[in-house]
């Protein structure tokens, strides 16, 4: 008996893979997941955000996708006194397809841009919550966690989407909305919320695998309304070894309620909580490994799902024509190009000829 016991247990050991047998690619204790990249470092990442929006009623379904890619280059900078880290973040190249449900296709890339004559103003508007990073610099704090807690930079955001007023006829005719959308879209808190996911949210201190702790749960969807989802959006150490570690998003909640919202927003009792009430459902899911040597992803893939199942509040307990369903997705995907030591800035000049030079350079 005991020989056959010896003889299970080797077979067992030898079927365990090689790489989880060497103490080596093992960490040694928790791993520590804070944000340690150095002053003067930089990494390149690609963002992909992609956004799904449905209205489905008994008259059909209206649909309002997007695709947005961006370069987007993390420095890490000196933090003043009181503050855990300071990040640079400067977006490059963006590249964004749009569904809209009445305007319908359209597309952009910043190292080809449209011509003003081209372009629909309120397309514009819309494209504008992605396109409006191009080209811009925020610099952003965070606390010991990884949370975003203070933006600099997005008056100049905010200034130049009022600008696009200036590009005369049609635009011109808009410049409200692109005054209100600018100071909406790019908000601090907005963009705090929004670009969150950019940056791993840790814990306080080094945890042990399996453990969970909560993210900030809550986020914009760009819908064009300041309107902020709860979410549920938990995080867990799923798995680690010398260089990197492998987090889990998970989370969700559901609400019911046995009123739904009739004429004029007044709540009315749905005849059959059960099936008629309103039903509210968000969820969290997806990973993403964090490299150790400076606490910054290498990738990561987020989804975020609202659902908000409500009937129409008629004493017909059966399926109505007026019933709505709407579905806001959102899902980062965000990959790691390379980490590099940015060239220093050049110095101006001392000689007063090569002056007018760089202005014209400079603009």
């Amino acid at each position: 008996m005991f020989r056959r016991s010896a003889a299970v247990l080797a077979a067992l050991l030898l079927s365990v893979p090689a790489s989880a047998q060497t103490p080596e690619s093992l960490p040694a204790a928790p791993p520590d997941l804070s944000l340690r990249l150095p002053a003067g470092r930089a990494a390149r990442f690609e963002l992909r955000v992609l956004v799904g929006r449905s209205r489905r009623t008994g008259f059909g379904e209206s649909l309002n996708n997007v695709d947005w890619r961006q370069d987007v280059e993390v420095t890490a900078e000196a933090p003043p006194t009181g503050v855990t880290s300071r990040l640079a973040f400067a977006f490059g190249r963006g590249r964004l397809a749009m569904l809209h449900p009445i305007l319908g296709f359209a597309e952009f890339d910043s190292a080809s841009p449209p011509a003003p004559a081209d372009l629909n103003p309120i397309l514009l508007l819309a494209a504008g919550y992605y396109a409006g990073y191009t080209g811009r610099t925020l610099r952003m704090d965070l606390d010991r966690t990884g949370r975003i807690v203070d933006v600099d930079g997005e008056e100049a955001i905010q200034e130049g989407f009022a600008q696009l007023a200036s590009l005369g006829e049609p635009f011109a005719r808009f410049k409200p909305q692109f005054e209100i959308n600018g100071k909406l879209f790019f908000s601090a808190k907005h963009i705090r919320r929004f670009l969150q996911p950019l940056v791993p949210q840790t814990p306080e201190a080094p945890v042990g695998i399996g453990v969970e702790w909560r993210a900030r749960n809550d986020a914009y969807l760009p819908t064009g309304s300041n309107d902020a989802r709860e979410w549920p959006w938990l995080v867990a150490l799923e798995s680690a070894d010398r260089e990197t570690a492998r987090l889990r998003f998970s989370g969700e909640r559901i609400q019911r309620s046995p009123y739904v919202f009739g004429d004029k927003d007044a709540a009315r009792r749905a005849p059959d909580p059960s099936a008629k009430g309103q039903t509210v459902k968000l969820t969290a899911s997806g990973e993403g490994v964090i490299d150790l040597a400076d606490g910054l992803w290498r990738t990561a893939k987020l989804e975020l799902l609202h659902e908000d199942d409500k009937p129409a509040p008629t004493p017909d307990p059966g399926p109505s024509k007026d019933d709505q369903l709407a579905t806001d997705r959102i899902t980062y995907e965000i990959r790691r190009v390379d980490v590099f030591e940015p060239p220093p800035a050049p110095k101006e000049a001392p000689d007063s000829a090569s002056r007018p030079a760089s202005r014209e350079a400079g603009g």
